[in-house]
């Protein structure tokens, strides 16, 4: 697990390959299924997946308690077999940083953080946002620059926030390349 100071040179050794996020598989009663989330580690591990993250398109539908214990299954799945990451950003900036505590507390090697939807209205907001959490986080962060958020970030605030220490990664939901 690399801390603050470390990031960015773990990542230049760590992220490379397919990094992955599967889905959170639901039971028929709408429950949490934690044999399907470490079903789906195995079949990410299969396809050579270098990193497997968790948490990205199902955190609007679990309660925190739910977010929270796939995020325990996960890494428990995964045992250190590909870099082990996790979604954690939420709209309260405060619920972010406590996801990114609890995915270190569980195990996690980093965390994907996107802008919150709706109120990071601007770049400064969203350079405010990374620099916030990277404080308070003593662990990797990529950054996910989508339009999920309401807002891409411009090629000079990917450039600002890639300065803040615990940022070590982007990855692109824009799918421009000239604007990457």
């Amino acid at each position: 697990m690399a801390k603050r100071n470390e990031a960015k040179e773990w990542a230049r050794e760590k992220i490379r390959g397919l990094f992955t996020s599967p889905t959170i598989p639901f039971t028929d009663e709408l429950r949490l299924d934690e044999a399907g989330i470490r079903h789906n580690v195995e079949r990410m591990l299969a396809a050579r997946a270098s990193g497997i993250g968790f948490g990205f398109t199902e955190p609007w539908v679990l309660s925190l308690q739910e977010r929270k214990r796939a995020m325990e299954v996960a890494i428990d799945a995964v045992k250190g077999r590909a870099v082990a990451y996790l979604h954690a950003a939420d709209h309260s900036v405060a619920e972010t940083v406590n996801l990114c505590l609890h995915a270190k507390a569980a195990g996690a090697e980093a965390v994907m953080l996107w802008a919150p939807y709706e109120w990071a209205k601007s770049q400064e907001m969203i350079h405010d946002f990374y620099a916030y959490v990277a404080e308070r986080v003593d662990l990797a962060i990529i950054a996910y620059n989508t339009y999920h958020s309401g807002i891409a970030m411009t090629p000079q605030t990917v450039a600002r926030i890639a300065a803040i220490p615990n940022i070590c990664a982007m990855k692109d939901g824009v799918n421009d390349t000239a604007h990457t």
